[in-house]
């Protein structure tokens, strides 16, 4: 608990304090302690997992989220050990977050480099993990140095730069309701390539699915909205789209539109095989 109070002390402002249910198997914690010191000194950050979450283990360590994407649940995964799952007390607002390594190890190390995920690689799971409404935590470790691996700090950069290259230019919609639809109306017929919804969550998550169409022409379609979804699609001239939405007081707060030049998001690439190693890596630690 000291060491919890030093933490929570000596930082400042925290964004997030992480919990891994991983190892954790079987044991027990002073919940109740623990989160009394978070609240006295870090209560506006967020919580990861365990002890009183106000975000969620998405369920892998590939960075990915899934269509639906819920934000209310009653029970959640806590360790990648354990396929089974943990019943909330009730049910919880708990937003995913998904989190995946840069390399095959989530600490530094000096003979991975090959295992560094490509541009590509990263693109894709920002667009199934950010895309699909949830957050992302992506691992980068510090190296002996304690500085960031200049190999990283090279693929960060070329990624979160094709990231703002995509999205400079955002085209937002005037919204209305028509006939139980979202009619988003730019102001001139505009090239678009990629949308993005953002749902009202005022109360709560409620767009349970989604179509966007434009004369008549279905462009895109899904489940989960949540704080931003986006697609891709083959650029078409618009002047007015029409989105139809199911789920009880369903709303959107924005449509924006983007000329990217990609029709499609990137695809997934094999990754280097690494849950073998964690369980032997388990089983040698008992």
């Amino acid at each position: 608990m000291q060491q919890l109070t030093e933490l929570c002390t000596g930082y400042g402002p925290l964004v997030e304090l992480w919990f891994d249910g991983a190892g954790s198997e079987g044991r027990t914690y002073a919940w109740d302690q623990i989160m009394a010191v978070i609240d006295e000194y870090q209560p506006q950050a967020m919580v990861f997992n365990m002890g009183r979450p106000t975000i969620r283990w998405v369920g892998n360590e590939d960075g990915l989220a899934a269509d639906p994407c819920h934000y209310v649940v009653e029970e959640t995964g806590v360790s990648i050990y354990d396929d089974g799952s943990t019943a909330l007390e009730g049910v919880r607002y708990l937003p995913p977050e998904c989190d995946v390594a840069i390399r095959r190890h989530w600490f530094w190390q000096p003979d991975d480099v090959h295992t560094l995920k490509s541009r590509e690689h990263l693109l894709a799971i920002w667009y199934r993990s950010v895309g699909l409404g949830a957050n992302l935590l992506l691992n980068v470790p510090p190296d002996r140095r304690g500085l960031i691996d200049p190999a990283d700090r090279t693929r960060l950069l070329e990624t979160t730069g094709e990231l703002a290259r995509r999205f400079a230019d955002p085209v937002h919609a005037e919204l209305t309701t028509e006939s139980g639809e979202v009619i988003a109306r730019f102001a001139i017929p505009v090239v678009l390539d990629h949308l993005e919804l953002r749902e009202d969550l005022g109360s709560g998550q409620r767009v349970r699915a989604h179509r966007v169409r434009a004369d008549g022409r279905t462009l895109a379609s899904g489940h989960t909205v949540g704080g931003r979804r986006l697609h891709a699609f083959a650029p078409v001239t618009v002047h007015e789209l029409r989105v139809e939405l199911t789920g009880e007081d369903a709303a959107l707060s924005a449509v924006i539109g983007y000329s990217t030049g990609h029709a499609s998001i990137p695809a997934l690439e094999e990754q280097p095989a690494f849950m073998a190693d964690k369980i032997d890596d388990q089983h040698l630690a008992g």
